[in-house]
């Protein structure tokens, strides 16, 4: 197997097999255990060059990059340092990035450096995996086929099949390569015709409970007849919402059906419920029940719920709550409601928003212009956009599976007022295939 190594510090390399080094005995990648998140590697080289000093050049610009390899994970800041690799198989150089390492010689390296041939291993301390070059997957949408180079996508779906994009994008199965799950660089363009004062962005992924069928949007005014009122409303999804009050405890209530269940898989959904409008304070807590809606299989913590119409992440549940059953009929959502003082509620959706992972985004302030972009760059660890480091990382990054056909889902809530569901993203997808070894 023949192998091209190299050193990659901020795109300059330095081959370790031509011009004044070579591996000598060949070089296999190790591979550490399942959750080591790192290994170390020897690699047997052979220095030379026309003069002793010649070789020792060589010495010292190996371990130049070994020095700034341990800076950078000292100081969290500057160039990572990478170990790329070239297989027989592959078309690019995959690279590791280094943490730690140091060049070591053989026993009487000092009286062979005359001989302008010393023996050396290089021990280097890495991240157990390699990753290939970045490239941009081909995403679909609700009326779209997939492609390259972005797709729109608004801030809710509803049943307007013609004419809605739908808050998701679709990637086809077998587009992520590589054997390991790799973070996304997602890049949101505010394709909306104005400036935009964002808040929150919410970003899920579904690859496990059938993505292509899974219903991730349950409608306010879909709710169980007598636990509030219709109130028809153009800037809401569906073109309506529900109105309830309540002074004390109250709750709304859902049927989630058997094939939303069986779907889901037993996996875990954030709960994120769009406010069209509220009078006051309440508290909102989430609880899953069995089809008739008395047996609690689930309660979830209860939030407060301010003046401010926003976004609500109501947390994580289970659905169904228990993977045990072979096949779940209808199970019951409740939404309860607790108000001390008396409140109006209005709730245009709640979104079962799937979490195989999950990422969120703070924007602190300023507005992004029509066209300004929003990049979430989860293969750095780092989100920046609108020209001033606005954006706080809640969590981070979102995994991309391999080989699955997976959809990643958007919402975003704005500095005041109802997120408005009309707003809009392009967004553009792009990853790097991750592998342990060949």
């Amino acid at each position: 197997m023949a192998v091209l190594l190299r050193l990659n510090q901020g795109g300059t390399t330095y081959s370790l097999v031509s011009g004044d080094v070579m591996v000598t005995e060949g070089y296999t990648p190790r591979v550490g255990a399942v959750g080591d998140p790192t290994v170390v590697d020897s690699i047997p080289l052979l220095l030379f060059g026309a003069t002793a000093a010649a070789v020792q050049a060589v010495a010292w610009a190996i371990e130049r990059h070994l020095v700034a390899a341990r800076k950078r994970q000292a100081d969290q800041a500057g160039t990572r340092v990478y170990l790329e690799m070239w297989l027989d198989a592959d078309s690019e150089y995959w690279r590791s990035e280094i943490l730690d390492g140091r060049l070591t010689f053989a026993e009487g390296a000092l009286d062979t450096q005359s001989t302008r041939k010393v023996e050396a291993v290089l021990l280097l301390e890495r991240v157990n995996f390699w990753e290939s070059g970045e490239g941009e997957l081909a995403i679909s949408n609700k009326i779209s086929s997939a492609a390259t180079g972005g797709r729109t996508i608004g801030n809710h779906t509803d049943g307007d099949a013609a004419a809605s994009s739908g808050n998701w994008g679709q990637v086809a199965a077998g587009q992520v390569g590589g054997s390991l799950p790799t973070p996304a660089l997602i890049t949101l363009a505010n394709a909306t015709a104005s400036s935009q004062d964002y808040r929150n962005i919410y970003i899920g992924l579904n690859a496990y409970s059938d993505p292509v069928n899974f219903a991730h949007m349950i409608e306010g005014e879909a709710a169980a007849p007598s636990y509030g009122t219709s109130v028809s409303l153009s800037s809401c999804s569906g073109g309506a919402y529900l109105s309830k009050t309540v002074t004390g405890s109250s709750f709304i209530q859902w049927t989630l059906p058997a094939a939303t269940m069986q779907a889901a898989q037993g996996r875990f959904f954030r709960l994120l419920a769009r406010l069209a409008s509220i009078s006051g304070s309440c508290y909102l807590r989430p609880v899953v029940r069995d089809s008739t809606g008395l047996v609690d299989l689930f309660v979830g913590d209860e939030r407060l719920v301010s003046s401010e119409v926003a976004l609500v992440d109501l947390g994580a549940l289970p659905l169904p709550p228990s993977v045990g059953a072979v096949s779940w009929g209808d199970l019951t959502l409740l939404l309860m409601v607790r108000s001390v003082a008396g409140v109006t509620l209005g709730l245009d959706f709640v979104q079962l928003t799937p979490a195989d992972s999950f990422a969120q985004v703070r924007q602190r302030g300023l507005s992004i212009p029509a066209g300004g972009v929003i990049t979430l760059d989860g293969i750095e660890g780092a989100v920046y956009g609108g020209g001033s480091p606005i954006y706080t990382p809640i969590q981070m990054p979102l995994w991309l599976q391999p080989n699955l056909l997976q959809r990643i889902y958007v919402l975003h809530d704005e500095g005041t007022g109802a997120p408005v569901i009309t707003n809009t993203f392009t967004v553009r997808v792009y990853y790097r295939k991750r592998r342990l070894t060949l």
